[in-house]
């Protein structure tokens, strides 16, 4: 029998344990914000060492949601699932579980994919739930990488001083170093090789395997250019750090612009997929050192924009509606997000701010002002 546990959580609405002994869930469910609508954020499902470790990812990501649906544009709030996976297998009942849980927030909160959660995973909680978004058409991925694609040309359409447009040619003869080569990762390489012309794609994964099956994917489609000199595997992190890149696109795991890193780096742009980039004060470096930085909770929407897009939030599940990255009405809003990022920079050399202090102060002034 499914169990809820409120936790009081300073500045957040909600913040819920949901437990079922039979099934073995253990999910933290953090409502960060809903003035905009209801909350949406993925469902996360990874091995934590214990609640405590859980309940933060959870705080963190939901609260980055607020930040992101908000810079998006998009009438929601931010929320977020974690899911022990050393409690609970998946299976039927697993999600079945889940589902009730959803259902007993009344719909405060909607669930998507995220870390280790599947579209199969989704449609099955589909079947009991109508809480549940991105169950149908190709997984947000690409959405999220094309989103980050047309990031990198709108901040270097800032850092050329072009006009605040996306032309298609703005990287001619550039690089870009991508960290990770997931859904996001692999296909910003897509879209950088095969939209780019002349543009030199450096890559790391902790797995070659990866650049590998990249590669062989990419070189099946036939896409112009995309010959060996456009894709090139570098072994390590260190590697890619000692070369002059232009643009550099963490697209792994958070934490990776370090303040060391941010007083080494010889790129002039950072801006990728991954969550949670920036540690200590590695925002306020770069900024110093005139190296733009987009906030990854802008550059990292389009997946959220796309889920959105397909589902009419109205409490009935038969709305949903299959409408993939490249609809003309979503693929629009995703290059959107390229003019939202050449905005943001000017906004933050007019204030002399760093990026995401001056994106954190539009978010919480839209929100206070509701």
């Amino acid at each position: 029998m499914i169990k809820l546990t409120d936790h009081a959580i300073g500045g957040y609405e909600r913040v819920v344990r949901a437990t079922d002994s039979t099934t073995g869930l253990d999910a933290c469910i953090a409502i960060h914000n809903t003035r905009l609508g209801p909350a949406i954020g993925g469902c996360r499902y990874m091995a934590y060492k214990d609640f405590d470790e859980q309940r933060y990812d959870a705080l963190r990501l939901s609260k980055q949601m607020t930040y992101k649906n908000t810079l998006a544009g998009l009438k929601a709030g931010g929320g977020k699932t974690t899911i022990n996976a050393k409690a609970g297998k998946k299976s039927p009942e697993f999600w079945k579980s889940f589902a009730e849980a959803l259902d007993r927030l009344n719909g405060i909160y909607y669930t998507a994919g995220d870390i280790g959660t599947t579209q199969d995973d989704l449609l099955e909680l589909h079947k009991h739930t109508q809480y549940a978004l991105g169950y149908r058409g190709k997984d947000s991925g690409w959405a999220t990488a094309y989103g980050v694609y047309n990031s990198i040309n709108g901040a270097f359409n800032y850092y050329a001083g072009f006009d605040n447009n996306l032309a298609p040619y703005a990287l001619l003869k550039r690089s870009v170093a991508i960290i990770g080569l997931g859904k996001v990762g692999s296909r910003l390489a897509h879209f950088l090789t095969s939209l780019q012309p002349c543009i030199t794609v450096y890559v790391y994964d902790i797995d070659k395997q990866n650049y590998d099956k990249a590669k062989k994917r990419f070189n099946k489609l036939d896409f112009d250019g995309m010959g060996p000199g456009r894709l090139q595997w570098c072994d390590s992190i260190e590697e890619i750090n000692q070369l002059p890149i232009d643009i550099y696109a963490p697209c792994a795991t958070g934490g990776m612009i370090t303040e060391q890193f941010a007083s080494e780096t010889r790129a002039k742009i950072v801006c990728g997929g991954a969550n949670n980039q920036l540690l200590g004060d590695a925002s306020q470096i770069l900024t110093d050192r005139k190296i733009l930085y987009v906030p990854d909770y802008l550059a990292n929407s389009g997946g959220i924009v796309q889920v959105c897009s397909s589902y009419n939030i109205s409490h009935d599940i038969t709305t949903s509606l299959k409408i993939e990255w490249d609809h003309p009405l979503v693929k629009e809003k995703l290059e959107n997000i390229g003019l939202k990022v050449y905005d943001l920079l000017s906004q933050s050399k007019i204030q002399n701010k760093p990026t995401d202090v001056v994106a954190k102060e539009i978010v919480e002034g839209k929100l206070k002002n509701l």
